[in-house]
């Protein structure tokens, strides 16, 4: 029986874990091109906001990600963006660099979301998206702008690229150990 045990064991660390992961930002920040760049490792000729939600399934060394991009006005009805943070490993927020103006709407949302019950054991990548162009703030910065260190859940910081890629197999990584 103690062979069974120990092959059983092998098989089930050789299993994939599963992760349902909700990404949000304030809209324009590149979540759905972000999305798009993970899982088909390629640009989408153009993106139009998402009115309400995208779903993927993305494969990342052992772990089965499934992504549910909700759009940044869909966010603003919280009660109906709400019963997509059920039973969550992980939030990933993913915010614009180069948007200074809107840091504090992004502030905002991120601690109303990361507050809530919900997301409470979550884990949480933030994405300081749009690192390829000239005027993004640095990593840092976006950290201090968002308060990053008031939120009580396990978080990490990635700079990237919905363009370029820059960033996210990195914050893949993180978040494949993390959940």
């Amino acid at each position: 029986m103690g062979q069974n045990s120990s092959s059983h064991d092998r098989h089930e660390s050789k299993r994939k874990k599963q992760a349902k992961v909700v990404m949000i930002g304030l809209d324009f920040a590149g979540k759905s091109s972000i999305m798009y760049k993970m899982k088909q490792k390629k640009n989408l000729p153009s993106t139009v906001p998402t009115l309400g939600f995208n779903v993927e399934v993305l494969k990342y060394k052992r772990v089965v990600f499934t992504l549910f991009d909700i759009g940044g006005l869909f966010l603003k009805t919280k009660q109906l963006a709400q019963h997509y943070f059920e039973k969550n490993q992980a939030v990933i927020f993913v915010i614009d660099s180069t948007d200074k103006a809107r840091m504090n709407d992004a502030k905002q949302t991120l601690h109303l979301i990361m507050d809530d019950q919900l997301v409470s054991n979550c884990k949480l990548l933030v994405l300081a998206n749009k690192q390829d162009l000239p005027d993004a703030m640095s990593v840092d910065d976006v950290s201090r702008e968002l308060n990053l260190m008031d939120i009580k859940q396990t978080w990490s910081i990635q700079g990237s690229s919905a363009k370029t890629g820059i960033g996210l197999l990195e914050g893949l990584d993180w978040l494949s150990k993390n959940v």
